[in-house]
């Protein structure tokens, strides 16, 4: 089934459903406990036996433990030129050691090691993400946890209270006298995000979680407190940035196609009642996600907006497959001026794609030792359908954000590059610098290599066709995809040059489908590296529908037909019975 229109009975494209599926969602490390609302379904009998269990379990470990500390505590005091030795001997190796940052995960201090590269290491090394001159700094930024963020509620029914709130907060927030943590370094000053209304603190989240200082312990309980009353939102600074350069507004109808845990979600409504009273915005956000638990999560979540969720709904869908409310079940409904699909429902889209996550590295340190290539190669063709899908929702004149918590091409510009091919011209990519300028980032790759580590080992597959040879496993071919490749093919000699014009959002807007490659407008993506700002690793590009999508230049007598007649769908045979609960 088409992608671009999943509601029709033909087959319009070359990919197929079983592409798109891949069991993706599993390998998407961008989710945080920070990020997750409080809140699950009652625990089940058998759920409450099985922690009744681990509580036992972990109650006899903890009794062990105290008797051996006991016991080396009696071996001390018989022994104490044996203790002083050992003293001795753990000072020397403490000042040999590495000193690591503090974090919640123990397997940290197992995954660095100065004497050989990672496999992450080994492969952004050859797709030149940073220069040359930057890369220590880079890894070094990498190596040390994510600072806390958090923005203010930008709705006018909340100014009062985020005044009170931040009036209470200038001891923390203004505070000009020089702070220390509990291992005595100095704390940076909190730092202004205005284009966000944000703040971004200068501490990371275990330490001021831990921390026996009193001033940053009365922090954390107004962080805490200002967080469940919606007064802010706690959020990484690059997950800001998608609803950001969208320019949401009262009217708009806004979809979020892979929504939870929320964070883009409450900024979003945030946004459609910037004015007037909570709920009372024309507009709505839809926010979707494919796992119901992950929904509820959500709900939990913006439930600490009040009467703005008026505007919510949330929906459980697969998002390449998400239906379009233009659609009826049985009536004809026209397709748009010069198109093929229905008329998109949505004037912004926000299209956060599952991925692999390595750009929260300084969140989930794990990726360290698991990180894979191949984690994006088995992801690509999913974020390719669900980008195609949220094209096919937008408006004619709507803006579509994509993004990812990755720093790899092949899930970035390689997605971006294919969608705007496959859109034949009706999908441009729009400069949006201006909607956010204080933000410093990098811009977008137009050469990028697909490479695969077998046991250690980098393997560089310059064509398609390289991946394809007897010598590739039969598992690995199946990973790969044409379009995981740059697009190199030349324009003809007597093609125009690609146009360039001011848009409405953002300072300028590349297109024409017959360019190459490297005029396509890869270069306005926006790609948000650590050591800039102090944030983690994104992906986001702008992107506007400029026309109707074309449909397939191939086109059988009977879709010619359906063109002039217009969309046509039956209604399906199966029927449905309402069930009692």
């Amino acid at each position: 089934t088409n992608v671009f229109d999943c509601d029709a009975t033909e087959v319009d494209m070359e990919t197929s459903h079983d592409d798109g599926i891949d069991d993706g969602y599993g390998y998407g490390y961008g989710y945080d406990d920070d990020d997750r609302a409080a809140g699950s379904h009652p625990p089940s009998r058998s759920s409450r036996s099985r922690s009744r269990s681990k509580t036992l379990v972990r109650a006899g470990k903890r009794r062990r433990a105290a008797a051996c500390a006991h016991q080396d505590a009696d071996a001390r005091v018989h022994d104490g030129e044996h203790a002083t030795t050992t003293t001795t001997t753990t000072t020397t190796n403490e000042k040999n050691a590495i000193v690591l940052p503090r974090t919640s995960a123990p397997w940290f201090s197992r995954t660095l090691r100065v004497d050989e590269e990672t496999p992450f290491e080994v492969y952004y090394k050859r797709q030149h993400i940073v220069r040359e001159e930057e890369w220590a700094e880079f890894l070094r930024y990498l190596r040390t946890p994510l600072p806390v963020t958090f923005r203010m509620n930008r709705m006018a029914s909340r100014r009062e209270e985020v005044k009170q709130a931040l009036d209470a907060s200038r001891t923390f927030l203004q505070n000009a006298r020089e702070t220390r943590d509990d291992r005595g370094r100095v704390i940076p000053p909190p730092t202004r995000l205005a284009w966000c209304d944000g703040w971004q603190l200068g501490v990371d989240k275990m330490s001021l979680k831990f921390s026996r200082n009193p001033m940053l312990r009365d922090l954390q309980r107004w962080l805490v407190k200002t967080n469940n009353t919606g007064v802010l939102t706690r959020q990484a600074v690059d997950s800001m940035v998608p609803a950001a350069i969208l320019q949401i507004e009262p009217h708009h109808r806004v979809l979020d196609l892979c929504a939870s845990p929320g964070s883009k979600t409450t900024q979003a409504l945030e946004a459609l009642n910037a004015n007037g009273a909570e709920g009372s915005a024309s507009g709505c956000v839809i926010a979707n996600d494919i796992n119901p638990m992950r929904c509820y999560f959500l709900v939990r979540r913006c439930s600490a907006l009040g009467n703005a969720t008026a505007n919510l709904m949330v929906t459980t869908h697969q998002a390449q497959w998400y239906p379009n409310v233009n659609v009826p079940v049985s009536d004809e409904v026209n397709a748009e001026s010069g198109g093929r699909y229905p008329e998109g429902s949505y004037d912004r889209i926000i299209c956060d794609v599952p991925c692999s996550g390595d750009g929260t590295l300084r969140k989930n340190p794990q990726i360290w030792s698991e990180w894979k290539p191949e984690f994006a190669m088995t992801l690509h063709k999913l974020q390719l359908h669900i980008a195609q899908r949220g094209a096919a929702l937008l408006k004619v004149g709507g803006y579509m954000v994509y993004s990812t918590c990755s720093f790899n091409p092949v899930e970035n510009e390689a997605v971006v590059a294919e969608l705007i091919k496959r859109c034949g011209g009706a999908i441009e990519i729009v400069d949006a610098s201006d909607r956010v300028p204080e933000l410093l980032r990098r811009p977008g790759l137009s050469t990028w290599r697909v490479v695969t580590m077998v046991e250690g080992d980098v393997v560089e597959y310059p064509k398609y066709e390289d991946s394809q040879k007897p010598s590739v496993p039969i598992g690995l071919k199946r990973k790969f995809a044409k379009s995981m490749w740059p697009q190199e093919q030349e324009a003809p000699k007597d093609a125009p040059p690609p146009q360039s014009r001011v848009g409405v959002l953002g300072k300028r807007i590349m297109r024409g489908p017959s360019a190459t490659s490297k005029s396509t407008g890869l270069e306005h993506c926006m790609r948000l590296v650590p050591h800039l700002q102090d944030m983690g690793g994104f992906f986001a590009v702008l992107l506007k529908k400029v026309a109707p999508i074309p449909g397939p230049k191939t086109a059988t007598k009977n879709d010619k037909a359906d063109a002039h007649s217009g969309y046509s769908r039956t209604a399906p045979k199966h029927s449905y019975s309402k069930v009692s609960i």
